[in-house]
């Protein structure tokens, strides 16, 4: 998400155009264990990035009554064939175009195996964890338990560290040991650490002087909506963009993804503010979240996400709001439960983290739910971030690298970048659009700018052939 002026994202979604355009937001006031001879050794996994946030201020042993969060991931079956059926579902030659399928059709024909998933969950509930999430496909287990009962299960460490970002934040001092018996069923266990946490993508604009507040010399925008302050209200995106009957979202559900709570009374000052009619929002809480606000960043971007849903398809039969804590087990369990439901043809996410501080782990974890959507013909749109081609700049603001952000890079994700838009005055036709842009060569790190490049990750997707830049690095699902 970028300028409060600026376009978001989009989706094709199964039955016409769902379009989201940043405009306003309206807020109301408001011990360790010895070593066990039938483990093996589990990866840690960490980017090197990541790595280099563990050696942050030491601050001590993690207390033994901290939660810790855990997401075992299971391989999906039959890799070749889901591979195959991807490509004819999107081939409008084939006979099987758009042919969808069911979630318990993609469970049938491409879950994990019932066996392997059992001896995980077993294995889970014996250590003295508790199951917060089961994945319908079985692809997925969390379960979360006191840092004092992982420790003993897993024969690690937890220490807590500064990160630069100001974060306490707790990691592991060893990898992992589990039983050979479960190291064969599952392809990571994630969650040993907190050092990162997926980031909102909002910035927030000074009316007054039409600067984003943080941005390094970022430039002027045009403020020339008919909303509070010359914001863009739901009208202006409409005219602007010629969205006529149709394009309203009458017939269809969509869904945000969100990584902390909001206040029902915001969406409801916002609806009555532009007439929007009373709404059928529901809720979808996810991993244990109880749905109340955790940071104000977070409720601000879950706010405006819902809003913004709203302004451009008022009439939704529902949106979908899919919640949970922003931790990484738990936004792994939040994509699952997206795809098993299957409730919306399009979603909509906001949250992201550069892709070097993903793991190979992390990253195919969220694939395996990317491609069931895909499978599902669910569109799942996601914001490229505010750092231009500096993706990790949030995280690593001293130095940062030239990447993308993830998931906006997933080869089944629709990364979209954010563009200011003028219109021939307050509520007037469309003029020109150019992408959002800061003072990137100057400042990468603060700058900003829509994010973009090329992923360090996946290898480019078949329906990007024809450039010459090849990336290596994990099986392309997306070929």
């Amino acid at each position: 998400m970028t300028p409060i002026q600026s376009a978001g994202k989009f989706a094709v979604a199964r039955a016409g155009l769902l379009l989201s355009v940043v405009s306003l937001m309206f807020l109301a006031p408001a011990a360790q264990a010895g070593p066990q001879a039938d483990r093996v050794g589990m990866a840690s996994d960490h980017a090197a990035a990541r790595s280099a946030l563990a050696r942050g201020a030491d601050l001590g042993r993690e207390r033994p009554d901290s939660t810790v969060s855990l997401a075992f991931v299971l391989p999906l079956t039959h890799h070749d064939e889901l591979i195959d059926l991807l490509h004819r579902i999107y081939d409008p030659a084939d006979p099987l175009f758009r042919h969808y399928l069911t979630p318990a059709d993609f469970a049938a024909r491409f879950g994990a195996d019932p066996t392997d998933h059992d001896a995980v969950r077993a294995f889970a509930e014996g250590a003295g964890l508790t199951v917060t999430y089961d994945s319908p496909s079985r692809g997925l287990v969390v379960a979360s338990g006191p840092a004092a009962v992982v420790e003993r299960a897993f024969n690690v460490r937890f220490e807590r560290v500064r990160t630069p970002d100001g974060r306490a934040a707790y990691v592991n001092d060893r990898a992992p040991r589990v039983p050979e018996s479960v190291a064969a069923c599952v392809t990571g266990i994630l969650g040993f650490d907190s050092l990162v946490v997926r980031r909102h993508h909002h910035r927030i604009v000074d009316s007054a002087a039409g600067q984003v507040l943080g941005a390094a010399a970022g430039g002027p925008l045009p403020l020339s909506g008919t909303g509070p302050s010359g914001g863009l209200a739901p009208s202006d995106i409409t005219t602007a963009y010629r969205m006529g009957p149709g394009q309203d979202g009458t017939g269809q559900a969509g869904a945000v993804l969100e990584l902390d709570g909001y206040a029902p009374s915001d969406i409801t000052a916002y609806t009555t503010q532009f007439g929007l009619g009373a709404p059928s929002v529901q809720n979808v809480l996810v991993n244990g979240f109880d749905g109340h606000p955790v940071s104000t960043g977070g409720q601000i971007e879950v706010t405006l996400d819902i809003q913004l849903m709203l302004a451009v398809a008022p009439k939704l039969q529902t949106l979908y709001v899919y919640e949970t804590a922003n931790s990484l087990a738990g936004m792994l369990a939040l994509m699952d439960r997206m795809a098993s439901d299957d409730l919306a043809s399009a979603i909509s996410s906001s949250w992201g983290i550069g892709e070097d501080f993903v793991s190979a782990s992390e990253a195919s974890a969220e694939n395996q739910a990317l491609a069931q959507m895909a499978a599902q013909g669910q569109t799942f749109c996601v914001a490229s971030g505010d750092s231009g081609a500096y993706g990790d700049a949030p995280e690593n603001p001293s130095s940062p690298s030239l990447v993308v952000g993830d998931p906006a890079g997933q080869p089944f994700a629709l990364g979209v970048g954010g563009t200011v838009l003028t219109t021939g005055g307050a509520g007037g036709a469309y003029q020109s659009e150019h992408v959002w842009q800061g003072t990137l060569a100057a400042a990468p790190n603060n700058g900003g700018g829509s994010g973009g490049g090329v992923s360090i990750i996946w290898s480019k997707p078949s329906y990007q052939a024809g450039g010459d830049r090849e990336a290596s690095g994990l099986p392309d699902l997306g070929r």
